[in-house]
């Protein structure tokens, strides 16, 4: 079930399209594999919570081909500290501070440069593609993934291009 839920993530945000196994060929890319990652959560409850993720094997990226620049936000302690003695301090005023959390973020920012991905494991034998897709077609990523080398880049600009409207 996790692993549909993701793929859902996928198929609703039309992070990927379908395109013949030529294509990338004649673009004169290579295909990149990618891999599940799987965790077992622990809810509050004491319940267990199965996770899937499907990220791209982002080593196999050639920096110039599939990206041309990278970036990994970083907060320090004293950041963020100063930011919620600022929010803290401006409370009096009508400041609220409010946490959020972004659904598969990193598939909500579009890539500059598509890539061409290998099938995922068990897409055939779960019902998401068919024989015929599996033998003659695969998958051109449009949006940013997990693993991507530019992925926390491409995530950081659509959230400010997203804060700024």
């Amino acid at each position: 079930p996790s692993i549909k839920a993701e793929i859902m993530n996928f198929v609703k945000r039309k992070s990927w399209e379908y395109v013949s196994k030529h294509e990338p060929e004649k673009a004169n890319r290579k295909l990149i594999p990618c891999k599940w990652v799987f965790k077992v959560k622990d809810e509050q409850d004491g319940s267990k919570r199965y996770k899937s993720r499907l990220c791209v094997k982002g080593f196999h990226q050639i920096p110039g081909v599939d990206y041309t620049e990278s970036f990994s936000p970083v907060a320090t302690d004293a950041t963020i500290q100063i930011l919620l003695l600022y929010t803290l301090w401006k409370y009096t005023e009508g400041w609220r501070c409010e946490m959020f959390d972004v659904e598969a973020a990193f598939l909500n920012a579009e890539l500059e440069t598509p890539m061409y991905l290998k099938w995922p494991e068990a897409m055939y034998e779960l019902g998401c593609i068919t024989k015929h897709q599996l033998d003659n077609e695969c998958i051109k990523l449009v949006r940013s993934m997990y693993g991507n080398v530019d992925a926390a880049l491409r995530w950081q600009k659509c959230f400010i291009k997203m804060v700024g409207k």
